[in-house]
């Protein structure tokens, strides 16, 4: 377990420049960043960055204007002057975190709370932060780096052309006392579920996770696939793009490889307009689920089944249109068949229109685990 400390208003600003110093990757997220609050960590960060060292910054802008622009400008000087200094940005209200993550050998340190990069927030506020310190590789620092990590990758570039919108924009506000569009997109926050993962889910649910397998395309698929429902409720789940042949071949190779060799195939097909998100699905489908993971049979706002997985891929060989066109199999035990439209908004189901997706937003799968509760007391206990 990481050790707590907790950092009054007058601690947090030396305990940020003490970690930041020392540190060989730094990472921070602030909603809001002053020119003052910059300058308290200037020279710092500077010969953190001049000694080769790697900081990702992310900061938050908007319309009411809480980030100053001269402290952007100064940060994509810096990021013209040291390539290994990355630097985003969220335009939207929404982005609220004060995260400074410090990584010194095998050691994390992490000061989270209410202090944003303002001189207000590091030396007058009542602030309340604590800092958090243990070995890198513990469990709680992975969720972390994962959701930092998922933060930056999402979050967009900020440049020169950023900052100058930003900039006309806060003067105009400064000088008409009202809020002045930036001419500059909305940034998306991610939903909590897009910053969670996979292997989270496994660790919160006993190693199973989650999935939507949409029955083809408005369902269509779901009459063939529940005729085929054997009376120990035994059956399949199947997925399209048939061109792609049998791909039993690839199930050792790495995901880099995989996933290579699937946009290969994809690319001559006409249909195909991304063939790196084929390759994304069928990773998914062949590697990331797992025998013993939940399968939801969904599509068009209608939930079908729910079943265990209990098989690893396969490629199914017929003469029928179903056979032909959606060869590419796992077997399931099927826990429960609903077959109803489903009223609630679901994050992880409702409008998601990929053939294969993750479930990780919790309400969806205490929505997943309700259902086949009466059916199944202990999920993933059917033998193969």
């Amino acid at each position: 377990m990481p050790k707590v400390t907790f950092l009054q208003s007058g601690n947090v600003l030396s305990k940020i420049l003490q970690h930041l110093r020392r540190s060989e990757d730094t990472r921070i997220a602030v909603a809001f960043l002053s020119i003052d609050g910059y300058q308290e960590l200037a020279n710092a960060l500077y010969n953190v960055l001049a000694d080769g060292r790697s900081v990702k910054f992310v900061v938050g802008i908007s319309r009411y204007h809480n980030t100053d622009w001269e402290a952007l400008e100064k940060l994509v000087h810096l990021s013209s002057i040291f390539p290994h200094f990355r630097v985003r940005y969220y335009n939207n209200e929404g982005f609220h975190p004060k995260m400074f993550i410090f990584k010194e050998d095998d050691s994390l340190r992490v000061i989270v709370g209410s202090s944003n990069l303002t001189s207000a927030g590091l030396r007058k506020n009542i602030e309340a932060n604590v800092l958090l310190e243990g070995d890198v590789n513990e469990p709680f620092f992975e969720s972390i780096n994962l959701f930092f990590d998922n933060l930056f990758e999402r979050a967009s570039l900020l440049d020169v052309y950023v900052v100058q919108q930003y900039k006309l924009s806060y003067l105009k506000f400064n000088h008409f006392q009202q809020r002045v569009p930036m001419g500059l997109r909305k940034t998306p926050l991610p939903s909590t579920s897009q910053l969670d993962t996979v292997d989270e889910v496994r660790h919160r649910h006993n190693g199973i996770a989650y999935w939507k397998v949409a029955p083809g395309e408005d369902a269509w698929l779901w009459p063939y696939l529940k005729g085929q429902i054997s009376t120990k409720g035994n059956g399949f789940v199947t997925i399209g793009w048939a061109e792609l042949g049998d791909l039993e071949y690839l199930q050792h190779e790495s995901e880099e490889n995989f996933k290579r060799e699937v946009e290969r195939l994809a690319k001559p097909l006409d249909y195909v307009k991304d063939p790196k998100y084929v390759a994304r699905q069928f990773w998914m489908f062949c590697k990331e689920i797992k025998v013993g993971d939940i399968a939801v049979a969904y599509s068009s706002k209608h939930i079908y089944a729910i079943g265990n997985v209990t098989s690893e891929y396969y490629h199914r060989t017929g003469t029928s249109d179903e056979e032909q066109l959606y060869p590419h199999g796992r077997k399931v035990h099927w826990i429960t068949i609903l077959e109803k439209s489903l009223k609630i908004k679901l994050v992880d189901l409702w409008g998601t229109n990929d053939t294969v997706h993750a479930i990780k937003d919790q309400v969806t799968i205490d929505y997943i685990n309700e259902e086949i509760a009466p059916q199944q007391s202990t999920i993933g206990t059917h033998a193969l």
